[in-house]
């Protein structure tokens, strides 16, 4: 039997994947907050840019 800490350290697609959203995007989506903090509201254009990028993932067929 396979142990889950062996299953867990498996590279797998969807490992990858999420390691890719969690780390990369996390990373870039905070230094442009960093960037333009103070100088934009940030509130409007995350909200604004959320509902966007979730109308993308339902017209690409992805549940939220």
């Amino acid at each position: 039997m396979i142990k889950l800490k062996e299953l867990l350290n498996e590279a797998s697609p969807d490992r990858d994947l999420y390691k890719a959203l969690n780390h990369d995007i996390n990373n870039r989506l905070f230094k442009i907050v960093n960037k333009y903090e103070g100088k934009a509201d940030l509130d409007i254009a995350f909200r604004t840019w959320m509902n966007g990028l979730h109308h993308k993932l339902k017209k690409a067929g992805i549940k939220l």
